[in-house]
C-alpha cells in the first residue's frame, strides 16, 4: 500500500512527499494504562516515541489568500523539510485542512531547546511567515515512520 509522509512545518496545504512508512516499535507496556499516559516524566530522550510537535500558525508576513507554495520563501522552506526528513529528524509535517491555516510539524530532537533551534532555522519561521509553538510530545499510541537516525 502506498502511503505518504507529509513534510513538516508546512502551512496550509503545503506539499506531500511520497515516502515509505514502516511501523516503529509497539507502544511500551508501561504506557498502556490510561493513568500512565498522562505521565511523561517516565520517558527519556532515548525513547523513540518522545518527540517534539510544532504547532504552526500564519505569521505577520503570511500573504492571506495565497497558497503555501505561492508564499515568499516556500522553495527554501520545502528544501529544509526535505533535508530534515533525509536526516531522520522530521517525523511528519503538513497543513491543517481548514480555513484557519497553519499546520503541524513533528520532529525528533535531544531536548526542547534543540527542537526549538531546529524549527527556528526553517526559512518560513525565520522570515515570520509562520509562528511556531514547539512543545514536547509523547506518541503514546499509533504507528510512527521508521527511526532513520
Amino acid at each position: 500500500m502506498k502511503k505518504f509522509t507529509i513534510p513538516l512545518i508546512v502551512i496550509a496545504g503545503i506539499m506531500w512527499v511520497t515516502g515509505s512508512v514502516v511501523a516503529n516499535d509497539p507502544v511500551a507496556p508501561e504506557a498502556t494504562q490510561a493513568s500512565e499516559l498522562d505521565q511523561t516524566s517516565n520517558h527519556h530522550a532515548a525513547d523513540t516515541r518522545l518527540l517534539y510537535a510544532a504547532l504552526i500558525r500564519p505569521g505577520p508576513n503570511w500573504k492571506q489568500g495565497a497558497k503555501p507554495s505561492e508564499q515568499v520563501g516556500f522553495a527554501e522552506h520545502f528544501a529544509t523539510l526535505q533535508r530534515l526528513q533525509a536526516e531522520g529528524v522530521l517525523v511528519l509535517a503538513g497543513p491543517f485542512q481548514d480555513d484557519r491555516g497553519g499546520g503541524l510539524t513533528v520532529i525528533r530532537a535531544d531536548n526542547l531547546e534543540a527542537a526549538k533551534t531546529i524549527i527556528g532555522q526553517d526559512p518560513f519561521v525565520k522570515s515570520k511567515m509562520v509562528i511556531a509553538d514547539v512543545r514536547q510530545w509523547y506518541a503514546a499510541l499509533g504507528t510512527l515512520p521508521a527511526d532513520n537516525k
